[in-house]
């Protein structure tokens, strides 16, 4: 059974984002707020634009019962960031959705993301879920410059644990003595008034 990881789903994001219109697809690595953010945008991607970056938010780990007998499994809930980018020289924040002559607006960067990526099927994800859409903030702001929307999304995958030894010992067979008639010696002797087996005759 394939199990998904960090690397497989980051890999089925990219590979989905692709098909939407966007001049540069890549991965951000680093802080997801503060002024660094946006300094590290303006000088990496800002001439690249429309662009959208994938970051990892990080991992939790839901331990779950799968059986009344107390198996249980682990469920590893990740959370994913497509950070979109749009430059918009003149532009407000306000004005962030209108698209200008030969420009793409950060707002018309949000549904190609949605519908390229709600609903991904990703192989090994848990009991066969998929990745799920969950909202979109804004995340940085140069104004006149450049405006980026990070739109979150949601995955769940199984997390395999560790087969323990087997310390079992294996079947090889009976041995000794099977011979179950009586020894006069040791064994107690037929009683005489058994009560014999009933015959029914079937006609």
């Amino acid at each position: 059974m394939t199990t998904a990881t960090i690397d497989s789903i980051a890999l089925a994001i990219e590979t989905a984002l692709r098909a939407a219109p966007f001049r540069l697809v890549d991965h951000w690595a680093g802080d997801l707020s503060g002024a660094s953010a946006v300094e590290n945008l303006a000088a990496n991607v800002l001439s690249q634009c429309p662009a959208a970056l994938i970051a990892f938010e990080g991992e939790g780990v839901a331990n779950l019962l799968t059986t009344v007998m107390g198996e249980g499994a682990s469920r590893g809930d990740s959370t994913w960031s497509v950070i979109v980018v749009a430059t918009g020289a003149g532009q407000t924040a306000k004005r962030a959705q209108v698209v200008a002559a030969g420009q793409t607006a950060a707002y018309a960067l949000v549904q190609p993301v949605i519908d390229v990526l709600n609903g991904l099927c990703v192989d090994g994800l848990f009991q066969t879920q998929r990745l799920g859409y969950a909202g979109t903030r804004w995340f940085a702001c140069k104004r006149g410059a450049l405006y980026a929307l990070a739109l979150r999304f949601v995955a769940a995958r199984d997390i395999a644990d560790v087969d323990p030894p087997d310390d079992s010992v294996p079947y090889v067979g009976t041995t000794g003595d099977v011979d179950l008639s009586p020894v006069a010696a040791t064994d107690d002797p037929v009683p005489a008034s058994l009560t014999p087996f009933l015959v029914f005759d079937d006609a």
